[in-house]
C-alpha cells in the first residue's frame, strides 16, 4: 500500500520528496519546519505533516532540540491528504542555537515495515524547508529554475530605394523666326469713272475732229482738182 507524509513549512507544502525505494517510488511527500524565536530565551518548534497519497499510510516525524533532546511523533496512520502539526517548544535558547536544531520526517506503508517508504532526509538551517522567525537571517531563498534566454531575433534589414535620378531638362534650341515686315504694295488709285470717261470722250472727240478735218480738207482737195480740171479744159 504506497503511502506518503508533508512536513509543512507554515502550513504550506514546499517541497516534494520521493519514496527512498523504487518499489514506493509512487509515495512522495513534503517536509517543512518554524523555528520561532519571537519569545526571548525560548524556542517554539512547529512541525507540518501531510500524506499526499491517495490510500491511508503511516507517518511519523523527529526533532532535535538545541537543548539535545530528541522530540517524536508517531508513527501514527494518516488518511489520504490528511494534515497533522507537531508542535515543541524548548526553553533557555536563542537565535545562537539555530544551527542545533534539525528535524526528519519519514513515511510507511504500513506499521509492520521495517523500512521507511519515503523520507525527508534531515533538515536544518538555511535549508529552503526551514523558516526562522525573531532571529536576523537572511532567509534562505527557494531555489528559481534558470530562465531560458530567449534568441533575439536578427533584424530584418529594410532595403533602401534607391532614389530615381531626376531627368534634365535638355533645352530644345529656338530657332528665331524672322518677323515678316510688311512690304509695301502700291496702291492703285482707281480713277474714278467720271474722270475716265471724260479723258476718253475727250480723246474720242480729238480723234472725231482730226477725222473731220482731214474729210475735209479731202473733200477740198478734190473739189480743188475739179475746178481745175475744168478751168482747163475751158
Amino acid at each position: 500500500m504506497a503511502a506518503a507524509i508533508t512536513l509543512g513549512l507554515g502550513g504550506g507544502a514546499l517541497a516534494a520528496v520521493h519514496a527512498a525505494s523504487a518499489d514506493t517510488s509512487a509515495v512522495i511527500g513534503e517536509a517543512s519546519v518554524v523555528l520561532d524565536f519571537t519569545t526571548p530565551g525560548e524556542v517554539d518548534i512547529s512541525v507540518y505533516t501531510r500524506n499526499l497519497s491517495s490510500v491511508p499510510a503511516w507517518g511519523a516525524a523527529t526533532v532535535n532540540g538545541p537543548d539535545g533532546e530528541v522530540y517524536t511523533w508517531g508513527p501514527s496512520r494518516y488518511e489520504p491528504g490528511e494534515v497533522r502539526t507537531y508542535d515543541a517548544t524548548v526553553t533557555g535558547h536563542t537565535c545562537d542555537d539555530l544551527h542545533n536544531t534539525s528535524a526528519v520526517a519519514y513515511g510507511y506503508a504500513s506499521p509492520d515495515d521495517a523500512e521507511t517508504s519515503w523520507t525527508t532526509g534531515l533538515v536544518t538551517y538555511p535549508s529552503p524547508l526551514v523558516t526562522v522567525i525573531g532571529c536576523a537571517v537572511t532567509p534562505t531563498p527557494t531555489p528559481t529554475p534558470t530562465p531560458t534566454a530567449t534568441p533575439t531575433p536578427t533584424p530584418t534589414q529594410t532595403a533602401t530605394p534607391t532614389p530615381t535620378p531626376t531627368a534634365t531638362a535638355t533645352p530644345t534650341p529656338t530657332t528665331p523666326v524672322p518677323t515678316a515686315s510688311a512690304t509695301p504694295v502700291p496702291s492703285t488709285a482707281t480713277t474714278p469713272a467720271s474722270a475716265a470717261a471724260d479723258d476718253d470722250l475727250a480723246a474720242t472727240g480729238a480723234a472725231v475732229g482730226w477725222t473731220v478735218a482731214a474729210t475735209v480738207a479731202a473733200v477740198a482737195a478734190i473739189t480743188g482738182g475739179i475746178v481745175l480740171s475744168r478751168r482747163r479744159r475751158t
